[in-house]
């Protein structure tokens, strides 16, 4: 299975579990606060998907247009740079509007709980995320981002004040020091200018999820070696 496959499977994975996750906040919430709470936290991750979903599919359609230059006639001197043209031709005037795609479609469309969302959305702070059910938050639908540089799920989070990447903070300073000036965001697509150490900031609302995340999955290897030793 090609890395493209793998990852157009993942992405209909994920929106079978938001779509659970909707059908969960319907059944088991009992005021409307709690609900529009759980409602907030799930828009947050289905916008997400939605821009993973959007990079996928520009990423792809950059690659066919490289995979059709590359078996033409004409010669090819830099590969590296006819990648980033068709990355760039793609990407101009290319920009996600989370409520038309195709995710957001699949979770919200035809329920009513939409338009309340759209209404009543706000950020929630670090006093309400205490509040939240953690098992939600844990659960199969949230994964922690991989950085760009490393490939590995990120633990220290830091984003970008420009375009919103999230980075690996040891990968993305090591970069930004190696590279100087020619530093730009290391995300395939993104468009962003030159990329400065000022230019990041701590996510801590990303940096919670993610704590909670990998506190879950030792208690559940916990479970499971106690289960084994039965």
């Amino acid at each position: 299975m090609s890395s493209m496959q793998k990852t157009e499977d993942t992405l209909e994975k994920v929106t079978k579990s938001l779509k659970l996750w909707k059908k969960l906040i319907s059944d088991v919430c009992e005021n409307d606060e709690t609900k529009q709470n759980q409602l907030n936290i799930l828009e947050t991750h289905v916008k997400l998907y939605s821009e993973l979903e959007h990079n996928f599919n520009t990423t792809d359609k950059a690659f066919q247009n490289l995979d059709e230059k590359l078996n033409s006639p004409e010669k090819i001197e830099d590969i590296e740079s006819l990648y980033q043209d068709c990355i760039d031709n793609v990407t101009t005037g290319s920009s996600i509007n989370h409520q038309n795609s195709r995710v957001w479609q699949t979770i919200f469309k035809g329920h009513s709980d939409v338009k309340e969302v759209q209404k009543r959305s706000k950020k929630l702070d670090d006093a309400q995320y205490d509040t939240i059910d953690e098992s939600l938050l844990c659960s199969n639908v949230f994964v922690p981002p991989v950085d760009p540089i490393s490939k590995t799920k990120v633990k220290n989070p830091f984003k970008s004040k420009k375009c919103g990447h999230i980075y690996e903070f040891d990968s993305i300073a090591s970069y930004i020091r190696s590279q100087g000036k020619k530093a730009k965001c290391p995300h395939i697509g993104c468009s962003s200018e030159q990329l400065r150490m000022t230019d990041l900031v701590k996510d801590n609302e990303l940096q919670s999820q993610i704590s909670q995340y990998e506190e879950s999955h030792v208690s559940e290897e916990e479970e499971e070696e106690e289960d084994d030793d039965y």
